[in-house]
């Protein structure tokens, strides 16, 4: 197979306007472990990061409830009654006035999207336009 990077999407902290952390510019893992966390359901690939990345620091995630749909995130997060970590690319289009969003640092943790197709396999000629499209709108766009 090869591969053609697109874009990543890093992991961040979203909390209510009025969360004590509303005022960081940045957090740990560590510090997010010591969180009361809402999360996607278990299984998921958020989820599992956030398992994974947590248990590097000795942190048991245990979240105090997990959701099928962001929305449902956002207003648990809004109530202040816990955060949410989310992939950041489409916060700026989906997040609700009144949430915050924190980069969350050591480690930076991020999902990297890619084209993949068979090595020595010729592509269809759409398949051909649709990645030069895809590349060409990516290496122009200021949001990636």
């Amino acid at each position: 197979f090869e591969a053609d990077f697109l874009f990543s999407d890093q992991l961040t902290a979203v909390v209510s306007q009025t969360h004590p952390l509303a005022q960081m510019r940045e957090l740990t893992w560590s510090e997010v472990g010591l969180e009361k966390i809402v999360a996607y359901r278990e299984g998921s690939h958020v989820y599992q990061m956030i398992e994974t990345t947590l248990a590097t620091q000795g942190i048991l995630f245990a979240p105090q409830a997990t959701y099928h749909f962001r929305q449902s995130l956002f207003g648990v997060a809004l109530s202040g009654q816990a955060i949410t970590i989310l992939p950041s690319l489409s916060l700026n289009r989906t997040m609700p006035p009144g949430l915050v969003e924190i980069p969350i640092a050591d480690p930076i943790v991020s999902r990297q999207y890619f084209i993949v197709s068979r090595r020595h396999r010729a592509m269809t000629g759409e398949a051909r336009r649709l990645r030069r499209f895809l590349l060409e709108q990516l290496t122009r766009s200021a949001d990636f």
